[in-house]
C-alpha cells in the first residue's frame, strides 16, 4: 500500500505543481513559481539538477537577474546546461539498462521520462521524477489539515501489469484464476508482491 501512495503521489506532483516543467527541462515560470514560494535557490537548483537541466539563453539569463535570482544562482544554473547530462541511471538499482525518452500526453499536459528495461524480467519501467507538492486541505476533514509540503523521492514504476510468465519465472509459482502467460497476475497478497520485488 506503502508503494501505491507514493506513485500515487508521484503522479500527482508531476500533473500539479511542475504542470508546465516536462521532465528533462525547467521553465522560467517554474523558477519563478518556486522563488515565490520562498524556497531558498540551493534547493531550486537541487530541483532543477533532478529534472534533468535547464535550457539558458541569454534572454533567459537577463529575465531571471529582473526577478531577483542571485548572480551566483544564475552561473550555476548555466552550468547545468553546459554540462553532457547521461540518461540517469536509477540510483541504489543495478541490472536496469536505459531504453529511451518517451513523452506522454494527459489532459492536456506533456511530460517526458526516461524508460527502463529491467535485466532480469525484461519487464519495461518509467522513472518517475521526485518533487514536492502541497498536500492536505486547510478547509477538508481533521485528518487533512494543515496544508504542507511533502517531499516524494523519485521511483521506478512498471509500465505494464507484472505478467504471469514473468511471475513464474521469478516467484516459481502462478496463483492466478485466469490463466494465461501475458495476462497479468492476481491472487498474490501484498507480502508476496513484496517478496517478488
Amino acid at each position: 500500500m506503502r508503494k501505491f501512495l507514493a506513485m500515487l503521489l508521484a503522479l500527482l506532483f508531476v500533473s500539479s505543481l511542475f504542470s508546465t516543467m516536462a521532465y528533462g527541462q525547467a521553465t522560467v515560470k517554474d523558477l519563478e513559481k518556486l522563488k515565490k514560494k520562498g524556497m531558498p535557490e540551493k534547493q531550486i537548483l537541487q530541483q532543477v539538477k533532478e529534472l534533468g537541466g535547464f535550457e539558458m539563453t541569454a534572454e533567459v539569463y537577463v529575465a531571471l537577474r529582473k526577478k531577483g535570482f542571485s548572480d551566483d544562482f544564475l552561473d550555476e544554473l548555466e552550468n547545468l546546461h553546459a554540462k553532457p547530462q547521461l540518461p540517469p541511471k536509477p540510483s541504489g538499482l543495478e541490472g536496469f539498462t536505459y531504453l529511451r525518452e518517451a513523452t506522454y500526453t494527459c489532459g492536456g499536459q506533456s511530460h517526458t521520462v526516461k524508460e527502463y528495461r529491467h535485466n532480469q524480467t525484461g519487464m519495461e519501467f518509467v522513472l518517475i521524477p521526485g518533487g514536492t507538492f502541497e498536500m492536505g486541505s486547510n478547509d477538508g476533514e481533521s485528518d487533512e489539515k494543515p496544508v504542507h509540503t511533502v517531499r516524494v523521492s523519485g521511483f521506478l514504476m512498471s509500465k505494464y501489469e507484472t505478467t504471469q510468465a514473468v511471475w513464474q519465472k521469478i516467484m516459481q509459482s502462478d496463483p492466478s484464476n485466469f490463466k494465461g502467460a501475458n495476462r497479468p497476475v492476481e491472487q498474490v497478497s501484498w507480502d508476496l508482491c513484496q517478496t517478488f520485488c
